[in-house]
């Protein structure tokens, strides 16, 4: 009896070294998602907004009007990045793929990039919205930051095992052949994780002056099956978006 009391006492202590031990993986774990959630989901708003009080402070006093107008979008860009402050908390509705598609036309034909995008047939299955929406996302602020781009691409195809989103643009200057993880940045990487996390896989290259963000995740046969049904054909068609600039 002594021996079993004195047994109880320490299963309790280890026990209460337990549920602090999960405690502190649980709020380390949080930290992160908050960090790569910030990162992925207020990037993009936030070059946007930089890119167009760039270009507003540029055109006042030269064109008035259209300084006007870029200010105008400055206003709705806001409210947009307000709204995914959401996201990070988890109280807003999650980002969809079609959503982000049209965003990213928009924006990039703003800036003068022409742009060829994929045209989607009806709503796509929870898990491309949940993975995929992020890494356009991502890749668009790329563009944005780190590019001198004039043309970009973004595909989406699918089969009755996976679907696959494809995001390439041109002026990126050559750099080494080496490039892998480790020298990706942070952005790459957290898209990474998110991806390997639904079981798929991320792949980047650079080859004369493209860059090319290739993201593939599996599909549930029931879900990639109902998807494909309202297509035209097992892969989608990529139809050429609006130029900038064009009528």
């Amino acid at each position: 009896m002594v021996y079993a009391l004195s047994r109880l006492a320490w299963l309790a202590h280890e026990m209460e070294r337990l549920h602090g031990e999960l405690a502190r993986i649980a709020a380390v774990q949080e930290r992160v998602r908050v960090a790569r959630d910030v990162h992925d989901l207020l990037g993009l708003g936030l070059s946007a907004i930089a890119l167009k009080a760039d270009l507003a402070g540029a055109l006042i006093g030269r064109d008035d009007t259209r300084a006007a107008a870029e200010i105008q979008e400055l206003g709705r860009i806001c409210a947009a990045a307000r709204a995914d402050v959401r996201l990070v908390t988890g109280e807003g509705a999650r980002l969809a793929l079609a959503d982000e598609i049209v965003t990213a036309k928009q924006l990039l034909a703003s800036t003068g990039l022409g742009v060829r995008a994929d045209t989607l047939g009806g709503p796509v299955p929870v898990l491309a919205d949940e993975v995929l929406a992020p890494v356009l996302r991502e890749a668009v602020a790329n563009i944005l930051r780190h590019s001198c781009a004039t043309v970009c691409t973004i595909e989406l195809a699918a089969d009755q095992s996976k679907m696959q989103l494809r995001v390439s643009n041109d002026g990126v200057p050559q750099q080494p052949a080496e490039h892998d993880h480790g020298s990706r940045g942070h952005g790459l990487a957290n898209l990474d994780a998110r991806v390997r996390a639904a079981g798929g896989q991320l792949t980047s290259s650079i080859a004369d002056g493209r860059f090319e963000l290739i993201a593939e995740i599996p599909l549930p046969s029931k879900q990639a099956g109902a998807w494909l049904a309202g297509r035209r054909s097992p892969f989608s068609v990529r139809a050429p978006g609006i130029p900038a600039g064009s009528p």
